[in-house]
């Protein structure tokens, strides 16, 4: 990051000049003179090798928990997206409510970061993080491109229809982005209102209880009730959602491991959509009987573990944070590389079948 250039204790870049001077009131900024590069070394994992073991566990509850309420949610939005039953773009809303909310949290940093940090990565990591997907947003750009499992059209409507789930999905999460952070500018707690809050131990330590018996009452919760109506996938979907998450929580420090990419998120989208890949022609191997329990194991993998291993909602604030050139380079990299693995994948094995 160039001189000209401000980083707050939030991340975010903030020009040199009027903005910077009527926000430095709320905001600890520094000008950070040295590259990034020689400062990730030591810091991209600090916290977390600082962290005690109570933290973890905390912080584990915490995004459990936030999960099991992300993944149920995006399976329900999803269903709005369909007409006469037809799915048309199944991840649209989940991707608009998600970044909206994230729009609005980001913009209570000063209230949560310090005080409720675990309440924070909750709602912003656990939630808003499962709620949308990086991983079936790709997928289904990838079955219109293929056509599978959708009604037929020629190969330019095809082209056509692909490009048009790319960009809306690219662009309708940063619009909605924008306007969470709009809509917390009517809250009386918003960053631009409410300075920084003082560290309370003690509040921490109730949070941390208060997070581990909601955890523990939500994860038998998540269990018995799609177990006693027969909903194997969403059983499999919660419980995998806590795994996708917090393995993505625990890469997100390699975020700052380069200046002008942002490594963990990128490393967990690819990889999820790749996984994704893999769970889709699994799928499509076993059968149309989905009540076996194979089948819906697998549907759990995908919108559980692989939905909320993967993320929209923080891929959209890094775009909105990253220079100009640095933010294309960053999207078009992430999107280019996970449909070639989809493509490559589901469509061998579509091409395979089909012949």
């Amino acid at each position: 990051m160039s001189n000209s250039m401000l980083t707050d204790t939030v991340g975010l870049a903030t020009p040199l000049g009027k903005e910077a001077s009527q926000t430095k009131e709320y905001h600890s900024i520094e000008v950070h003179k040295a590259p990034l590069k020689n400062r990730c070394c030591k810091n991209v994992m600090s916290y977390r090798q600082k962290a005690t073991i109570a933290e973890h566990l905390v912080y584990f509850c915490a995004l459990s928990t936030a999960s099991y309420f992300g993944v149920v949610t995006r399976i329900y939005l999803g269903e709005l997206s369909q007409w006469n039953g037809v799915p048309l773009f199944h991840s649209l809303y989940p991707e608009i409510v998600g970044t909206a909310i994230m729009g609005f949290v980001g913009s209570h940093k000063n209230l949560l970061e310090d005080n409720h940090k675990a309440v924070y990565q909750a709602i912003a990591t656990g939630l808003c993080g499962s709620i949308t997907t990086f991983s079936s947003w790709n997928l289904e750009a990838t079955n219109v491109l293929l056509q599978i499992d959708i009604y037929p059209i020629d190969n330019v409507a095809r082209v056509i229809a692909w490009l048009t789930i790319i960009l809306i999905g690219f662009g309708m999460p940063v619009a909605a982005l924008y306007f969470g952070k709009h809509l917390a500018r009517l809250s009386p707690w918003n960053d631009h209102k409410l300075p920084p809050a003082d560290t309370n131990t003690a509040t921490k330590k109730v949070e941390g209880v208060v997070f581990v018996i909601v955890w523990l009452v939500f994860t038998v919760v998540g269990i018995v009730v799609p177990y006693v109506v027969n909903r194997y996938d969403l059983l499999f979907s919660i419980v995998l959602s806590a795994l996708g998450t917090y393995i993505r929580w625990q890469l997100s420090p390699l975020n700052k491991a380069f200046e002008h990419f942002r490594l963990g998120t990128f490393i967990v989208n690819i990889f999820g959509s790749w996984v994704l890949a893999a769970v889709a022609v699994s799928i499509k191997h076993l059968g149309t009987n989905e009540q076996d329990v194979a089948h819906q194991f697998l549907i759990g993998l995908g919108t559980g573990f692989c939905g909320c291993l993967t993320t929209v909602s923080t891929f959209a604030v890094e775009l909105t944070i990253l220079p100009l050139k640095d933010t294309y380079t960053y999207a078009l990299c992430s999107i280019f590389l996970a449909q070639v693995g989809l493509i490559v994948v589901t469509g061998t094995y579509h091409w395979v079948n089909a012949s």
